[in-house]
């Protein structure tokens, strides 16, 4: 009953605005690339741990601090103040370590040179609902100046649901290549981001076109990572690794509206 509740709630936060402003229906769609910090300090703490396979190639962590952030967003502005939509992202970082071994075969008096590359990939893809609150408006920029008038300043507010997982591979590089995965955990969970852009419209026709900057904070942790088979990453002191995506991000921004 309480979940419902929150539901709810949220809903009512994201509808109320469009109900107690005139509407001006405008169209607009927006692609960002980010650099996104992450905390991630129960894997990071696992690469180094004992109960890891391969901590003995652990050797210049953390590993995992900041990633690549993807993320698209499809707003309809019902009122004058705000835009509500619904926006998809994705984010994700690689780490390679490198293992070089010798074998002697004594029947054949020959040594056989082997090279493994182990990959770690942590991932997320994340969608839900965004409200958008459009400062240019409410200051009135088209009154202000001819330049003004092509700025936009919003604050954005996303709600939604989120698949983050754990990839791992190995890697045969030499003396020829055979690959398998070893690991592949998920956990499912919700995600909230905030966030502030400002864009400068560089087409300002019927179909107008503006590139800005962006910064802002994403709460995105998963629960425990399982794998197939049910099981767990833990270390040594019992704790189950979970991903966290959590931290402050930045980047570009390109927004294309009608």
């Amino acid at each position: 009953m309480k979940q419902r509740h929150l539901y709810f709630i949220i809903l009512f936060l994201f509808v109320v605005p469009f109900t107690t402003v005139g509407q001006k229906g405008k169209l607009n769609f927006d692609f960002s690339f980010s650099q996104q910090y992450w905390k991630m300090n129960q894997l990071n703490d696992f690469l180094i741990d004992d109960n890891n396979p391969i901590n003995d190639l652990m050797v210049d962590g953390p590993y995992f601090k900041e990633g690549f952030k993807y993320q698209g967003q499809l707003s309809y502005q019902y009122s004058k103040y705000f835009n509500f939509g619904i926006y998809g992202s994705y984010q994700t970082a690689q780490a390679t370590f490198e293992k070089n071994y010798t074998v002697y075969e004594p029947f054949q008096d020959i040594y056989y040179h082997y090279t493994y590359h182990y990959i770690l990939q942590p991932e997320s893809k994340s969608a839900g609902l965004n409200l958008g609150i459009l400062y240019h408006e409410l200051f009135n920029f088209d009154a202000k100046s001819a330049f003004l008038k092509r700025l936009t300043l919003s604050n954005d507010l996303k709600f939604g649901i989120a698949q983050s997982k754990l990839n791992a591979y190995e890697a045969m590089i030499k003396p020829y290549k055979l690959a398998g995965s070893f690991f592949g955990g998920t956990s499912n969970h919700l995600a909230g981001d905030i966030s502030a852009a400002i864009a400068y419209r560089f087409i300002d026709k019927q179909v107008f076109s503006a590139i800005g900057i962006h910064v802002g904070y994403q709460f995105l942790m998963s629960g425990i990572i399982y794998d197939r088979a049910d099981r767990t990453m833990d270390l040594t002191d019992g704790a189950s690794v979970n991903l966290d995506f959590s931290g402050l991000y930045f980047g570009l921004n390109l927004s294309i509206g009608k």
